[in-house]
């Protein structure tokens, strides 16, 4: 409000109580307005305004201190007043509901350098700004053992606005997480002239640097531009060896002793001396093929081994044995003292230089002597006796034990035939089957030599035999014994297509002795129709 025509305060000594502006009395303190109304504003010559009102003005401005019981309306230009820590209404109307929802701005600007320094009383200072943009070279400094805590309320997101700032820092002794329980997070990266960890450092990806003074790499470290060891250093493991790759023409250091000589394309080295190695011309590995060549020493090759089995060889298809020559105690074939052969399938022989079979040993250990277009002198050439004792000259050119057969038939049960089989036997009269023979419709043709001999003792017999279905013929032809006491007889007992040949000895006293029974003949077995063919030879025990 203003006045006009106001006469000044030192108007006359004693106002009194007469002279009025409108309702209001002048005086020497001021001018009471609205003396008889009971309200208004008591304005003193000093200065002082009282109001008992509500005071509505357009603006206001005061030098001095403004007092009142409340304040209403909007305080966002008043200066000094501190912010609640929670943030701004979106609404000053007390008595709407947005009054009591909030915003705070994502950004708190520090335009010159501020030192944060709680009372030692509080525990950690903070704001509800999300970010601080520390600008030009102002420094944001952390007082030593405060805690200041940023977005306080949590409300940072991952669509907040990137701020364009840059410049200033932020001086703290240790930065932490929101929860002061593990590292801070850096999601656009660290960017600094130096560091210093005295703990682990984990990188998932990949790290590029120079100059470090240590490096304790898990897995594979790759240096683009060389690793150079700094002089009176070493370079070893901790436990274990150290492996090195690649080329290794550049390191130096290596005992200049080493040498390495005659080495050619495919060579395998040998070590000649304490620092010499030769690439043996004579022993080379193609990476398939090995090849010894043992010029002229007459045993290029020798095997040795201390296990009890002895020494042989495995021959393997696609990693699985197929085949084995050696001591045979390694594949239960004999002992270490056999010279063993086991083949997968059959066993074949050949000679002259050339490919064509001449032995077979099936796998069914049935033996095929084979003389295509030669005429051998003797194919089972006996040896003589001479010197002394029973081991001395008795050998011979071909044993074979139990059966011989002889057939160019394509079918079982048709062919030659010798046979023999051996018995310790009670002579006491016991009958006993040595052989059974089957073939379809049961036909075989032959004669019988069976015999016994024993101290003092001895006898044989010679039968002549025909066998059918279910029928047979038994004729001797010729016995002879030594004594009286001693027998000798022959049965054949048949069954359909089986025939049961049999022996019955005697000799005083009933002693066992060994009877031999040996059949020569031939079997002329049947093969039509659906019942095919088949011929097999039991040796009863």
């Amino acid at each position: 409000m203003s006045f006009t025509k106001v006469a000044p305060a030192e108007i006359g000594t004693e106002p009194g109580t007469s002279i009025l502006i409108g309702d209001s009395l002048l005086h020497s303190t001021g001018i009471d307005i609205g003396n008889n109304t009971g309200i208004g504003v008591t304005i003193r010559k000093h200065g002082d305004a009282t109001f008992t009102g509500i005071v509505t003005a357009a603006s206001f401005s005061a030098s001095g201190a403004i007092s009142a019981s409340s304040f209403t309306g909007d305080g966002s230009g008043l200066e000094g007043v501190s912010s609640s820590g929670i943030g701004t209404p979106l609404s000053d109307d007390d008595t709407s509901d947005l009054n009591k929802i909030y915003y705070v701005n994502q950004e708190l600007s520090i335009g010159s350098t501020v030192t944060v320094n709680h009372p030692s009383s509080a525990v950690a200072s903070y704001t509800h700004y999300q970010d601080l943009v520390v600008k030009d070279d102002a420094d944001f400094i952390v007082s030593d053992g405060d805690t200041f805590i940023p977005d306080v309320l949590g409300i940072r997101t991952s669509t907040s606005t990137i701020s364009s700032a840059s410049g200033g820092r932020i001086r703290a002794g240790t930065i932490t997480n929101a929860g002061a329980n593990g590292a801070p997070n850096f999601p656009n990266g660290l960017t600094g002239t130096a560091g210093t960890f005295t703990g682990n450092l984990n990188v998932g990806g990949v790290l590029t640097y120079e100059d470090v003074t240590n490096v304790d790499s898990v897995g594979l470290i790759t240096a683009r531009g060389g690793i150079r060891i700094g002089a009176g250093t070493t370079v070893g493991p901790v436990s274990g060896v150290v492996t090195y790759f690649g080329d290794g023409s550049q390191l130096t250091g290596i005992s200049a002793g080493t040498s390495l000589s005659g080495s050619t394309n495919d060579t395998i080295c040998t070590v000649t001396g304490a620092n010499a190695i030769k690439g043996e011309a004579n022993l080379t590995f193609s990476g398939s093929v090995l090849n010894i060549n043992g010029t002229t020493d007459d045993t290029p090759l020798m095997i040795d081994t201390t296990n009890n089995n002895g020494a042989h060889l495995r021959f393997r298809k696609d990693g699985s044995n197929q085949h084995f020559v050696g001591a045979g105690g390694g594949f239960s074939l004999g002992d270490k003292e056999d010279l063993s052969l086991r083949g997968y399938d059959n066993v074949l022989f050949a000679s002259g230089n050339s490919s064509t079979e001449r032995l077979r040993i099936t796998s069914q250990g049935t033996l095929f002597a084979k003389a295509d277009g030669t005429a051998p002198v003797n194919q089972a050439e006996a040896g003589h006796y001479g010197g002394t004792g029973y081991n001395a000259g008795n050998a011979l050119g071909l044993m074979v034990k139990r059966a011989i057969h002889v057939s160019d038939a394509d079918t079982k049960g048709v062919g030659g035939m010798f046979l023999s089989h051996t018995r310790n036997v009670a002579c006491n009269g016991t009958t006993y089957n040595m052989f059974t023979l089957h073939n379809r419709e049961g036909t075989f043709v032959g004669d019988i030599y069976v015999g016994f001999s024993a101290g003092g003792a001895g006898a044989v017999r010679h039968y002549r035999f025909t066998c059918l279905y279910n029928t047979n013929t038994l004729t001797s032809v010729d016995f002879n014994r030594r004594t009286s006491n001693e027998n000798l007889t022959c049965n054949i007992s048949s069954s359909n297509t089986s025939h049961f040949f049999q022996v019955i000895p005697t000799v005083s006293g009933g002693s066992v002795q060994r009877v031999s029974m040996t059949i020569v003949g031939a079997c002329c077995g049947r093969n039509d129709g659906a019942g095919g063919d088949f011929y097999t030879v039991s040796y009863n025990s």
